[in-house]
């Protein structure tokens, strides 16, 4: 499961090109017709927003010359990617005002746990999703905040708007715009 999940998305990223739309799939069959036309059927098709695997696939690029060098490569989007959503949860936790020990405890017990280090240098799709809804959770947390200042309370706008169209554009985008909701 680990290695098959990996190599199924890459090559979803891999065909997330212009020339198809920068919708990526996994295997387009060819079928020759009756009247000698060519019919191509491509399977699965990525149901998530574009722009994590384009972005993904404009990096691997530079990688295409070595095997090795393009799976630990894709290891390392994965680990900025863990990275990142382990920084924004903890933004998440201080902006909800928890402690800087609480939210360090938090942050160890969950990124720590046996399901997210397994998973983490696998290349997929979930992964940025998690990091599109935490980015969402910073949002709304930082806009939930009640400051004094107008100065605040725009820069807080921003920040929420900004966050929350990263995150949706991220991943799994009906459960981040559910939870703006």
């Amino acid at each position: 499961h680990f290695n098959w999940v990996t190599l199924h998305s890459l090559s979803i990223v891999d065909h997330s090109r212009f020339d198809s739309g920068f919708v990526g799939y996994s295997r387009k069959l060819a079928e020759i017709a009756g009247d000698n036309t060519t019919l191509f059927h491509y399977e699965y098709f990525n149901r998530y927003p574009v722009v994590f695997p384009v972005l993904a696939n404009a990096f691997l690029d530079r990688f295409r010359e070595s095997a090795e060098g393009y799976l630990l490569a894709s290891k390392q989007i994965m680990n900025l990617v863990y990275v990142a959503t382990l920084l924004f949860l903890y933004l998440s936790l201080r902006a909800m005002r928890f402690s800087k020990l609480v939210s360090w405890l938090s942050l160890l017990s969950v990124g720590a746990s046996p399901l997210w280090l397994h998973y983490r240098p696998m290349f997929h799709f979930d992964q940025p999703g998690l990091l599109g809804y935490v980015l969402c959770m910073y949002g709304y947390t930082v806009l939930a905040r009640q400051e004094t200042s107008r100065a605040e309370q725009s820069r807080n706008s921003i920040v929420f708007l900004v966050c929350s169209a990263i995150g949706c554009l991220l991943g799994r985008s009906f459960i981040a715009v559910f939870f703006l909701a």
